[in-house]
């Protein structure tokens, strides 16, 4: 019995190193500048038939919200005279950053040829992954996109306060009057 017991943990091994073996690519962290109101990003992955998740990283300036949309297209190569694609995208995948660097998931609004965000995000380091896979053997895969920003200055406390006392006078003044004759 001790024998079968030692077979099945070293099946299990090999098991688990086969797993870890597999095909799987990760570029490293790419920063994206968006002050210019839009940022490329895109990766060439060498190998065929292997797996990647690309990370890019920006960050949203204090006192402002930025509301975020992109576009991507995924890698063609001509065989023999024949276009193939060689790169497919599975999911684009937004996080928030924290201060103790742990990660919040934004979630993902991903669908064919379009990703983004349906809430604006306020100042902090953001990011978001790029999964997929190289489809091609013997070849590799690439995508691009662009990342489109629209930044809005965040209202101070004291442009609310008096946005809501001007409401409040406009609502004051605008009650009807009761004629005293009719109750």
């Amino acid at each position: 019995m001790h024998h079968s017991t030692m077979t099945n943990i070293a099946a299990a091994g090999l098991l688990l190193a086969g797993l870890f073996s597999a095909p799987f690519a990760c570029a490293a962290p790419t920063t994206l500048d968006l002050s210019g109101g839009y940022a490329t990003f895109g990766h060439n992955h060498a190998a065929s038939m292997v797996r990647f998740t690309d990370e890019y990283l920006f960050d949203v300036a204090t006192g402002t919200l930025a509301y975020l949309a992109g576009t991507y297209t995924e890698g063609n190569s001509n065989i023999g005279g024949h276009v193939h694609s060689n790169a497919a995208l599975e999911d684009i995948s937004w996080f928030r950053i924290n201060d103790d660097l742990t990660r919040t998931s934004l979630g993902n609004s991903f669908g064919s040829g379009s990703f983004g965000l349906f809430a604006p995000l306020a100042a902090g380091h953001y990011g978001f992954d790029v999964s997929g896979r190289t489809l091609l053997a013997n070849r590799g895969g690439n995508y691009s996109g662009t990342l489109s920003v629209e930044v809005s200055p965040v209202p101070e406390p004291d442009v609310l306060a008096m946005a809501a006392m001007g409401l409040g006078l406009i609502c004051i003044r605008r009650r009807p009057k009761v004629n005293p004759k009719l109750g």
